[in-house]
């Protein structure tokens, strides 16, 4: 037996070729050596003859499986790139910067003003046509500003924005205005017009009640802090009475009379009448009991002012003259004088007790420091006497009105 692959005789017993070791298929012997061709590895069993053939094709890859959308988790948005702008041109880099920069200059200049414009303290000018101003009052909430003029009327206005609010019609002339202690009432009094004591409902302009309507002159009125008490200057030719009326605000009815004193003013805790008498003296009353506490030293022939601290403890005297005395309430005894340039002719006490503002017969306004004496500073504006100065119960505004017929609000910086 040959092998078919080498050719090599084997015995006929023989599975593979003795020679390559390829397995023995053909017992005959070929005619002619056959090149062996390149096979597989060598099979355990004993392959059958055949005819080669191609291999078959190997199918490609399969793709893995796509789950479907719903299977899917909702990828997170992905935010688009940001763009990128084309570097600007060099003549646009170059205005850009420029428009910047003036734009800056413009907000510093606005600025500027604007402080300047509000440290500078300019006041604020009411436009009224009254005439001669002779008094003014703050509301207790600080409000309103009440206004009383030589034609005869009282105008409201507000404090804040200027505008005009109401006009009550009084008679030929109102020397002097307050508001009662709750802002509802508005005393007025028109000194030598006589006419009595008018008191006005401040929210609707109406008319009260009129009190004294017999005297033939009203002087200064002045409410009790606890509202309890108004009382005013009387002057009745009949009768030659020259004194003060006592009433209750509430009801009109007339309390008690005192006799021979007059230009009454409460202290803030309404337990002390500061009043005027007929021998030129200044007396400190009992407001309930009328008996005279004490009596200041020294002569005042003609007080244009007299007003109490804030806080009670100092009474401010003008008396007709360019000095201002200040005195202490418990004692009686004079502190010190502060002296103006001209006489005074209007005093007020700021709400915090520490400044003293006048009105003097040189068109100023003086601010003055209570516990020293020293002026802190002087506000121009009107072109005639100040008769009239009030601060605000906030001490954030003064205004002063004057014999030229202007009335001003004029803004404060307030003390750390």
């Amino acid at each position: 037996m040959f092998c078919n692959y080498c050719g090599n005789p084997n015995p006929d017993v023989a599975k593979f070729c003795r020679k390559c070791g390829k397995p023995v298929v053909n017992p005959a012997q070929p005619a002619d050596p056959v090149t062996p061709a390149p096979v597989a590895q060598p099979l355990v069993a004993q392959p059958l003859p055949q005819t080669p053939t191609a291999p078959p094709p190997v199918p490609p890859p399969l793709a893995p499986a796509i789950p479907t959308p719903a299977a899917l988790p909702t990828p997170p948005p992905v935010p688009p790139a940001p763009a990128i702008a084309a570097p600007p041109m060099a003549h646009t880099s170059s205005r850009t910067k420029v428009i910047a920069v003036a734009a800056s200059i413009a907000v510093l200049l606005i600025g500027g003003l604007v402080f300047i414009h509000l440290r500078s303290g300019r006041p604020k000018m009411l436009a009224m046509q009254i005439g001669f101003i002779d008094s003014m009052a703050f509301s207790p909430d600080g409000r309103q500003l009440a206004i009383g003029g030589s034609d005869g009327s009282v105008e409201l206005w507000d404090a804040a924005s200027g505008q005009w609010l109401r006009t009550f019609n009084s008679y030929n002339n109102t020397s002097w205005v307050a508001f009662s202690p709750d802002g509802r009432t508005l005393a007025s009094s028109g000194g030598s017009s006589g006419k009595g004591l008018i008191l006005w409902d401040a929210a609707s302009g109406n008319k009260i009640r009129v009190l004294a309507g017999d005297a033939d002159f009203v002087g200064p009125a002045s409410f009790s802090s606890d509202g309890r008490l108004l009382a005013a200057t009387i002057n009745k030719r009949e009768g030659n009475e020259i004194g003060l009326r006592l009433w209750d605000p509430a009801s009109g009815n007339e309390l008690r009379r005192l006799p021979g004193y007059t230009s009454p003013n409460f202290s803030p805790d309404s337990k002390l009448m500061e009043a005027e008498s007929t021998n030129y003296s200044i007396s400190l009353l009992d407001a309930q009991s009328d008996n005279e506490v004490r009596t200041l030293a020294g002569t005042f022939l003609w007080v244009r002012a007299a007003i109490f601290s804030s806080d009670g403890h100092v009474l401010a005297i003008a008396n007709n003259s360019a000095t201002i005395t200040l005195w202490d309430v418990s004692s009686g005894k004079e502190l010190r004088e502060i002296n103006d340039a001209a006489t005074v002719r209007d005093i007020a006490f700021s709400p915090d007790s520490r400044l003293l503002a006048s009105g003097s017969e040189d068109h100023t306004i003086k601010l003055w420091d209570v516990s020293s004496g020293d002026k802190v500073r002087t506000l121009s504006g009107h072109s005639d006497a100040v008769n009239s100065v009030a601060f605000s119960p906030d001490g954030r505004m003064l205004a002063s009105g004057g014999a030229d017929g202007k009335v001003f609000l004029w803004p404060l910086p307030q003390s750390r």
